[in-house]
């Protein structure tokens, strides 16, 4: 939180923040409790809007398919006997690096793929509205009834992160905590 909270007089944007689930190795022999602590992360990631990347998602079937495999993970039986090994070979890296780059790969072409707002060439349309608005452009049809009023719609989100992920936060509470922290930290913004 502390990083990408904006800082007064700060003139570049927050940086890329990624995630990476690489853990293969046996340091803790339980897969259920890997598995929870690599969750509760990936969760977090994504309620903050950090970038989440799992090369251990990616490889665990063929892992657990053949635990003497060490292409994909530690050798744990390189001594003939299962031993503690956190340290995975060459093939982990080499995937890594395929994994990493088809997430940051996959991050841009989203990114450059959005529409731009005509008035502002570096801008991708909706960061200027207030609301979320039907707009039949880049070949959307218009609407069949353009003066219904449609209701419920969302309002833009508050700037900044949401509020801190505590067991008391509710989906009751959520938006005003997250706009007040917004408001109370509106001087950073400029």
């Amino acid at each position: 939180r502390q990083v990408l909270t904006p800082k007064k007089g700060c003139g570049h944007p927050p940086p890329l923040l990624l995630y990476l689930d690489d853990y293969m190795g046996n340091e803790q022999n339980e897969i259920r409790e890997t598995m929870i602590s690599s969750r509760v992360i990936h969760e977090l990631s994504g309620y903050y809007g950090i970038g989440s990347i799992s090369y251990a998602d990616v490889v665990r079937d063929i892992v657990y398919g053949d635990t003497r495999e060490w292409w994909f993970s530690s050798n744990w039986y390189e001594k003939g006997d299962y031993e503690r090994a956190v340290h995975p070979h060459m093939g982990m890296h080499i995937s890594t690096v395929w994994v990493v780059g088809y997430y940051l790969l996959n991050l841009l072409t989203t990114y450059c793929s959005l529409p731009r707002d005509g008035n502002r060439p570096n801008s991708i349309v909706g960061k200027s509205l207030e609301k979320y608005e039907y707009n039949p452009q880049y070949g959307l049809p218009p609407l069949r009834e353009p003066n219904k009023n449609l209701v419920g719609n969302p309002k833009r989100k508050p700037r900044g992160l949401p509020p801190l992920l505590t067991d008391e936060l509710s989906i009751e509470h959520v938006t005003q905590q997250w706009t007040e922290e917004s408001q109370s930290n509106a001087h950073l913004w400029k």
